[in-house]
């Protein structure tokens, strides 16, 4: 029992504490029911969902305590409603690193009040419009122009009347309300019009321009309650896409679903309409954009038929005859062969067909002892082709269909399904890349913990990309495929409020190229993005 007694003690002296007082940072007042809580960095191979998480919440004098924590690397978040949510502001950038038996006080967490902005948005007549979605983005440090970073959002009630909170400082004020044929999704009511031409209203910045060039930046103080912010809705002119669905024997049971792309590819509305009798479909009141349509049946008494995704650019005028071509799931076959091993160790591996700029799950095939695989029930479209889990040191050579090479393992069935065959080849003399986050003198970075982000030039962003690298360890990529790359490293403390996925694409296009051959063992160091380059606050 004594060794065992022994043990618990030695491990609650290694552990830590932490002690501070929260504060208004307008009145330097304290302040109770402040939530403070402490992740901890994950650590290696680590999930942050993994990662420890403690918590406290501030007495009426405003201090807080929290001990018994693990020694490591925490990044502090305060939150108390009327207030922004911030980390601690520290030289370090927000993180806390606690050594063994520490205890770290005198920690002030200061908390900035909300700002509050009330106003309505107004149609041409100057109705109010209900269900329209009003947004607040910050302005860029200089200039003044939209760096679309979503600092606070609303939706109008059936007053036309929007409010709701952003952190002080520059900002744009815009709405958006969807044409008519999204509306009936959303549950508001039609907007006043003469009956001939269903109006038409694009993203609208306040007070009522089409463009943020000629609209209002507004700079708001902390605890402010700025009213009178009124949207007068820009009009645009109504464009309309009809067609006609082929492929059933019953044209009635077909139905055209268009989602709108507004967001980088990424349905943002949907709607559906019936056909008629003969089977043409119309979708009027859209305003200019661009769109993806398909056409499908429901599978009740029979099979399901689909059509492939066309998309569609509204600019100026209405899109008429779009076909869609309905067919039934098909079986799709392929083979899949490892450079220089025998036929057995494709055995187990698994293929993965997951859906390009349109709706649908991801299908997985498992490759038997000769490589062969299949799938069921696929209908036409643009297929991202991957293998899970590839051996070490490995990577997806080449993608064939039929005999035609598919660039990036990016599958086109969308004119048809039947006899499609896939062919991949595994090479095994893969790239590989390590190297260190440095600071501009070409030191070590002492960032606690930095984003480093590794893509092919061209290439998607994903979750495959990125590396969490603490301050003294080298991040590492294996599996390379030949190509050119671009490599970046990024302070995230520099985008609690979010970086969207676009701005990240841009940043990492602005990395210098570099060539990663076969059997390369490369180490490249990276400098941490600064600042104003990212255009982070």
């Amino acid at each position: 029992m004594i060794p065992a007694l022994l043990f618990c003690s030695c491990l609650l002296a290694q552990q830590a504490a932490i002690q501070g007082v929260a504060v208004d940072a307008v009145t330097r007042q304290p302040m109770a029911g402040v939530h403070i809580t402490l992740h901890a960095m994950p650590s290696g191979g680590q999930d942050r969902e993994d990662a420890d998480t403690y918590g406290a919440m501030s007495r009426p004098d405003g201090h807080f305590s929290i001990a018994e924590l693990k020694p490591g690397v925490y990044y502090l978040i305060a939150r108390h409603n009327g207030y922004v949510q911030v980390p601690r502001k520290n030289p370090s950038g927000g993180t806390i690193t606690l050594k063994p038996g520490e205890l770290l006080q005198d920690i002030m967490v200061e908390l900035t009040p909300h700002a509050v902005i009330v106003g309505h948005v107004l149609d041409e007549n100057g109705d109010p419009v209900q269900f329209a979605d009003v947004r607040a983005d910050s302005a860029g440090p200089s200039d003044g122009r939209s760096t679309e970073n979503t600092l606070g959002n609303a939706r109008t009630d059936d007053r036309g009347q929007f409010r709701f909170a952003v952190p002080p400082g520059k900002l744009y004020v815009h709405a958006t309300a969807d044409g008519p044929a999204f509306r009936p999704m959303l549950g508001s009511p039609e907007i006043r019009s003469d009956g001939a031409v269903p109006p038409v209203y694009g993203e609208t910045f306040y007070p009522g321009a089409a463009s943020k060039d000629k609209s209002e930046l507004i700079e708001l103080t902390p605890g402010q309650e700025l009213t009178g912010v009124d949207i007068h809705l820009a009009p645009k002119r109504s464009v309309s896409i009809s067609g006609r669905v082929t492929g059933m024997s019953d044209p009635t049971q077909a139905f055209v679903s268009i989602t709108s792309l507004r967001d980088a590819d990424r349905g943002s509305s949907n709607q559906e309409a019936f056909t008629a009798p003969d089977g043409t479909f119309a979708i009027a009141g859209l305003s200019p954009g661009k769109y993806r349509l398909t056409a499908s049946t429901p599978s009740q008494g029979g099979a399901a038929l689909r059509s492939a995704a066309v998309e569609v650019q509204l600019d100026t005028g209405d899109e008429t005859g779009i076909t869609l071509a309905l067919v039934g799931a098909e079986t799709v076959s392929g083979n899949l062969e490892i450079e220089g091993d025998a036929a057995k160790s494709a055995g187990k591996l698994t293929v993965r067909l997951a859906p390009v700029s349109q709706n649908g799950e991801t299908k997985g095939a498992e490759a038997d002892d000769s490589g062969n695989f299949h799938f069921d029930q696929m209908f036409p479209g643009k297929f991202r082709v991957t293998v899970m889990p590839l051996p070490e040191n490995a990577y997806i050579k080449s993608v064939k269909l039929g005999a035609a090479e598919a660039q990036d393992g990016l599958l086109d069935l969308s004119r048809g399904v039947t006899g499609a065959a896939i062919n991949i080849t595994i090479g095994r003399n893969a790239g590989r890349l390590e190297g260190s986050v440095v600071d501009e003198d070409g030191k070590p970075s002492a960032t606690p913990f930095t984003l480093v982000i590794l893509a092919a030039s061209g290439a998607e962003i994903d979750d495959t990309n990125i590396r969490q690298t603490k301050a003294g360890d080298k991040f590492s990529y294996s599996g390379l495929r030949p190509g050119k790359y671009r490599l970046v490293a990024l302070d995230p403390q520099q985008f609690m409020g979010g970086l969207d996925i676009d701005a990240l694409k841009a940043l990492v296009g602005q990395a210098p190229e570099f060539e990663i051959h076969e059997k390369d063992r490369l180490t490249k160091d990276v400098k941490i993005l600064p600042a104003e380059v990212t255009g982070a606050k």
